[in-house]
C-alpha cells in the first residue's frame, strides 16, 4: 500500500495510540526537557526509533518498503507539527545510505526542528558520516554558517562532535568553534559539548585552544568557554589532573565569579 494521506493519518494515529508517559508529573516534566513549541504527544524515543525502522524496512502494518513515500506524505501533509513526527521523519531520513537523497530529504526537517532532542536523537542515528566524503564534509561545514537558523547550526555541531573528531579535522573544527554565530543557548552548549568530548583525544590541543581565551587571543565567549570546562569537569573520563589545570583557565566576571 502507497503512502497516501488517509495511510499518513493512520500512521498519526497509530502515533498517538503509544503514548508513553501516562503519568501527568512524568509527561510534564519530559515537555519541559524536550522545550519545543510544537505539540509533544508523549510517545517515547524507542517506540518512535521503532516505528522509523518500520517504515524504512516496509514492515510498518500493510505498507511497502517505500519511506520516500512516506517522507512526501509527511512533507504533504504538513507532518512538522509535533515533536513525534517530526523525530520520526529524521529517523527515517537516517536510514538513507545515498548522501545526496540524505541532505536533500533532511533539508525539511532542520527547517521544522526546534529543539535539541530532534537534532541530536536524529545526528546519532546518521551512520552514513561513518564514511565521510569531501561532499559531506563541505555540506556539514556549511550547516554553520546559517546565522539565523541555531538548529541548523547545532545539527551541524553535532555531527562534527560524532563523526569528525580524526586529527585531519581537528583545526578546521576548532576554527568552527571560534567563529559560529553563537546568539542561541541551543548552539552555545552544543560547542560546550564538543570541546569537553575532543579533550578526550586531543587533551593538549584543546587546552591550549581555551587557554588562549585566557591569554589575549580568545576563541569564545565567557559563558561558552566556562561552560565547554563545568561540561570536562563533569566527565569520569578526564583525568583528575587536567580537570585541575582546566578550573585554572575559567573566565570571571566583573564580580569574580566563573
Amino acid at each position: 500500500m502507497d503512502w497516501t494521506d488517509d495511510t499518513y493519518a493512520s500512521y498519526v494515529k497509530r502515533l498517538r495510540s503509544n503514548i508513553s508517559w501516562h503519568d501527568a508529573h512524568d509527561a510534564n516534566m519530559h515537555r519541559r526537557i524536550i522545550a519545543t513549541s510544537k505539540e509533544v504527544i508523549g510517545v517515547g524515543n524507542p517506540v518512535l526509533r521503532q516505528i522509523a525502522r518500520e517504515i524504512r524496512k516496509g514492515t510498518v502494518r500493510d505498507r511497502a518498503a517505500d519511506p520516500e513515500g512516506f517522507l512526501r506524505a509527511c512533507i504533504r501533509n504538513n507532518g512538522f507539527g509535533t515533536y513525534e513526527e517530526t523525530l520520526v521523519y529524521g529517523l527515517v531520513c537516517s536510514g538513507i545510505k545515498d548522501f545526496g537523497e540524505y541532505s536533500a530529504a533532511i533539508d525539511p526537517f532542520l527547517g521544522a526542528a526546534d529543539t535539541w532532542a530532534e537534532i541530536d536523537v536524529t545526528v546519532g542515528d546518521s551512520t552514513l558520516f561513518r564514511n565521510l566524503t569531501p561532499e559531506m564534509e563541505e555540506w556539514t561545514f556549511s550547516l554553520l554558517r546559517d546565522d539565523g537558523e541555531p538548529f541548523r547550526i547545532r545539527f551541524g555541531i553535532i555531527l562534527l562532535m560524532k563523526y569528525f573528531r580524526t586529527e585531519k579535522y581537528l583545526g578546521r573544527v576548532l576554527d568552527a568553534c571560534s567563529g559560529v554565530s553563537k546568539e542561541s543557548y541551543y548552539v552555545r552548549i552544543a560547542v560546550a559539548w564538543l570541546l569537553a568530548e575532543y579533550l578526550l583525544p586531543f587533551p593538549d590541543a584543546i587546552y591550549a585552544y581555551l587557554k588562549e581565551d585566557v591569554a589575549g587571543n580568545p576563541h569564545l565567549d565567557r559563558w561558552t568557554h566556562n561552560k565547554a570546562i563545568q561540561k570536562a569537569c563533569e566527565s569520569f573520563r578526564v583525568p583528575d589532573e587536567m580537570k585541575t589545570a582546566l578550573r585554572k583557565l575559567k573566565i570571571k566576571n566583573e564580580n569574580g565569579r566563573a
